[in-house]
């Protein structure tokens, strides 16, 4: 079983791009870039759309993967609301582009 420490900023590029943290037998996709995937577009991320895409079978589940996993190794910062069940997500780390969004990136950058 292998960890990696999350402390260093290569650490982390490496660990998204290639989803270093163990993750359970039989699982294909990282849970971790879904939930930046989601959060990138989406401030608000109901509890049933992450238990469907990170294909978690219950909220406590759901919180510990949010909290342990996510928010204490910097991934997000967010806050979870179990009385609207949801994550409220003000900031995720970022990821390498997909085909496609570099233009929007420039169109951003020049209308700051």
């Amino acid at each position: 079983m292998h960890h990696c420490s999350l402390k260093e900023p290569h650490i982390l590029s490496a660990w998204m791009c290639y989803g270093c943290l163990t993750m359970a037998p039989g699982v294909t996709t990282n849970p971790y870039l879904t939930l930046l995937t989601l959060a990138e577009s989406n401030k608000v991320l109901p509890y049933h759309t992450l238990m469907v895409e990170l294909d978690v079978t219950n909220v406590r589940q759901l919180e510990d993967f949010l909290i342990n996993a996510c928010m204490y190794a910097g991934i997000v910062r967010g806050k979870l609301d179990q009385l609207k069940r949801c994550f409220e997500v003000p900031f995720a780390a970022g990821r390498y582009l997909r085909p496609g969004q570099l233009g929007d990136m420039l169109h951003a950058f020049s209308n700051w």
